[in-house]
């Protein structure tokens, strides 16, 4: 059938044809809308999901931005509660200096001057956080000459340095008015720099001009041109320790800062050929800050702020990165330049009590004062350590009976407890076998007593140690103001305290390195309020880890 139709099939009307392309478009259209759709969501999810990382992001930035901040005025509590324990044996060093004895006067002097290099240590960290916190160097300015302060500077390193010649040159008026003490202190550094990085002669000029006086310090010492940028940057020194660099590296950035608050300028220049000069510029006169000063400097301040929330976050991210890294590396060389003289004035003064025994009641009194501090001293810097190291604590498990290990950290507390009036009423009667650090849980404990101490004087307080399913339970019960339940998990992070550094001192460290150590151990820390009031902390630890102790 050439040319015929196929059975039972006709050709559509005009009607249906157009029926059918309708349908056929909307189903086309419908294909097309679900695939937008589709598109749309998956653009809406990658939108929320970048918008959600950058929110995480820039949340964790804020963190480590309050992180650094706290972590300054952390510096500051440091220095002053360093500051204390230091004062007890600089008192019992003037003390011995004053004995008959040759030999005790002898050990005085050396005790004076590991006292003093830790006090010049002290002053920068609190100079260092008076910059930082944005109230600035302190000045008290009056008529002086900087040739004499330079002259004073110059036999005092001759003092350490004898082999270093400095020659000093004057031209014009070297007199104005300014901070005597702080000009010192800017001098010392510079040229204390001078004698220890550089070979040979140092060289200082200085000139004395209409409106200023200009100081040149020259030496045969180069600086390696990538570091001369932030040379006036704090913790600089400690980022140069690998070439021989000492101290806590806050040295030339305070220097500048004295600089800035006379109102003149210090500026470096450095290579291999020429050696290193520094140049300080101060007007005769310190400048008056005036509310108009203060304000403006505030204005700079919100500037700075608006800048620094304009930033990319990802840059504002590194930034505060590298200020944590930083700031754990400024604690760790805080407290190893402090443990080396600490560890000499705590050998000398031992020396000291064997020396006396009981020849002078009085004597050998302030020298065990002097002890304690020193004791006191010590632990304030292995906290430093402590905090400043990276990763987990390193453990040395030993199996021990901790009623017997707690009862010698009870011992060694009765003292200090009468002093502030507290009675330790304790339940160890119980044997309890466990595997785990004997030092580092004693530290614990011990953090647990000095914090009951601190916040509840003239009261009892109550250690109780217990075995409950295969773990080792410590309960320590004071009578204290107790800790706010929004406060609870707060106490135990790094540089915090339940109650205001004002009232209470301490490093806001000692509950942080507790839940370390504690953790090492696999085992828990809380607080609690008592029924009635005060704070009870209790302290689980596995009697055997399924895992070693990291």
């Amino acid at each position: 059938m050439s040319g015929g139709s196929l059975r039972g099939e006709r050709a559509r009307t005009p009607l249906e044809q157009e029926l059918s392309d309708a349908l056929t478009a909307l189903a086309a259209e419908r294909a097309a809308r679900v695939d937008a759709e589709a598109r749309y969501l998956a653009a809406t999810r990658q939108l929320c999901s970048t918008r959600e990382a950058e929110d995480q992001q820039r949340r964790l930035a804020d963190e480590l931005a309050e992180t650094v901040r706290v972590t300054e005025l952390f510096t500051g509590v440091l220095a002053h509660d360093l500051r204390t324990p230091l004062s007890a044996i600089v008192v019992g060093a003037e003390l011995l200096g004053s004995c008959d004895d040759p030999g005790t006067r002898g050990v005085a002097a050396r005790l004076m001057s590991s006292s003093e290099r830790m006090t010049r240590m002290i002053d920068q960290l609190l100079d260092f956080t008076q910059i930082r916190l944005g109230s600035g160097i302190p000045l008290e300015p009056h008529r002086c000459d900087v040739v004499t302060l330079i002259q004073h500077i110059v036999d005092e390193i001759h003092t350490t340095h004898p082999d270093q010649v400095a020659t000093i040159t004057k031209q014009g008026e070297t007199r104005g008015v300014w901070d005597e003490d702080r000009l010192s202190q800017a001098f010392s550094n510079l040229i204390g720099n001078a004698a220890h990085h550089g070979a040979g002669s140092i060289a200082i000029s200085v000139i004395g001009g209409p409106a200023d006086v200009r100081i040149a310090i020259h030496n045969a010492g180069a600086i390696p041109e990538e570091r001369i940028p932030g040379l006036f940057e704090p913790m600089t020194g400690s980022r140069m320790r690998r070439d021989g660099s000492r101290g806590l590296g806050l040295g030339l950035y305070i220097t500048h800062e004295i600089t800035r608050m006379h109102g003149g300028s210090l500026e470096v220049a450095s290579n291999p050929t020429a050696g290193t000069t520094f140049t300080l510029t101060i007007p005769r006169l310190v400048p008056d800050r005036t509310d108009e000063d203060l304000a403006a400097a505030h204005d700079r301040e919100v500037e700075r702020d608006d800048q620094l929330v304009a930033y990319d976050e990802h840059i504002r991210l590194q930034h505060a990165e590298e200020a944590i890294r930083s700031r754990d590396e400024f604690l760790a060389i805080v407290s190893h330049e402090l443990k080396t003289p600490l560890t000499s004035v705590q050998l000398q003064l031992e020396s000291v009590r064997m020396r006396l025994g009981d020849t002078d009641p009085q004597l050998a009194t302030m020298v065990s004062r002097a002890c304690e501090g020193g004791e006191r001293l010590a632990q304030m810097i292995e906290m430093l350590l402590d905090v400043s190291s990276p990763g987990a604590l390193q453990l040395t498990p030993e199996t021990f009976d901790l009623a017997n290990a707690m009862q010698d950290v009870l011992a060694r507390f009765q003292s200090r407890a009468a002093k502030a009036g507290c009675v330790i009423v304790s339940d160890l009667h119980t044997p309890v076998l466990g595997c785990w650090d004997r030092a580092r849980v004693a530290q614990a404990v011990t953090n647990l007593l000095t914090n009951a101490i601190k916040f509840a004087p003239r009261a009892p307080i109550e250690v109780a140690l217990s075995c409950r399913d295969d773990e080792a339970v410590l309960e320590v019960r004071d009578q204290g103001p107790g800790v706010d339940a929004r406060d609870q998990n707060r106490i135990f992070h790094r540089f915090e305290r339940a109650a205001s550094v004002r009232h209470y001192g301490g490093l806001g460290l000692g509950l942080w390195l507790t839940r370390e150590i504690v953790a090492a151990h696999h085992g828990s820390v809380h607080v609690q309020e008592t029924p009635g009031g005060g704070a009870w902390f209790t302290l689980r630890l596995p009697r055997k880890s399924s895992e070693t102790p990291s």
